[in-house]
């Protein structure tokens, strides 16, 4: 994904300081690479932004999350089926 590796770069560059996608899917429909993702934009500073989605930042909004992902990537694996 030409796009997220751009955007990642930039990130990491300091250049940008927000990813911003529609829904959390679209940055990634893998668990892993959706937590890789997001632990690298915080771990420079930057943060990631959804247009139609909110989790907070708690325990409760990093659960909800997580089962956003694992809806993803279940539905990505059904679909390749």
């Amino acid at each position: 994904r030409p796009g997220l590796s751009e955007s990642r770069a930039r990130v990491r560059d300091g250049s940008a300081t927000v990813l911003m996608m529609y829904v959390l899917d679209r940055i990634s429909r893998n668990q892993a690479h959706l937590f890789v993702v997001y632990d690298e934009v915080e771990h420079h500073g930057g943060r990631i932004e959804l247009v139609a989605e909110q989790f907070d930042q708690t325990p409760e909004g990093r659960l909800m999350l997580s089962v956003k992902a694992y809806t993803a990537e279940i539905q990505r694996e059904r679909t390749v089926m």
